[in-house]
């Protein structure tokens, strides 16, 4: 089994957008709950759990590259997103993306 650490800030009274995409220098690994967001798909045929920092894990459905496009008109390309459906918020690894 491959395991995935993550933390997570908890914020409340949030109206939830399942396309809005967070931030997080925290996060390892890109993450995304809406299966919708996926051009591609490649389903996972290993056993992956993502634990969180509430002590919480959830299952690895997939693992897709994607391609975020920006208001600005810019795009930024994203290897390895993870699919969880079970998580709050979509989230970019600030240390993938800052490298």
């Amino acid at each position: 089994m491959i395991e995935e650490i993550l933390a997570v800030v908890l914020e409340e009274n949030l109206v939830e957008n399942p396309m809005q995409w967070w931030m997080d220098t925290g996060a390892t690994r890109h993450i995304c709950s809406n299966r919708d967001a996926f051009s591609t798909y490649t389903p996972v045929t290993d056993k992956r759990k993502l634990f969180m920092g509430n002590n919480v894990s959830s299952e690895v459905l997939g693992v897709v590259n994607m391609v975020l496009k920006m208001t600005s008109g810019k795009e930024l390309t994203l290897k390895e997103v993870m699919h969880v459906p079970e998580i709050r918020r979509n989230l970019i690894s600030g240390p993938l993306v800052l490298g």
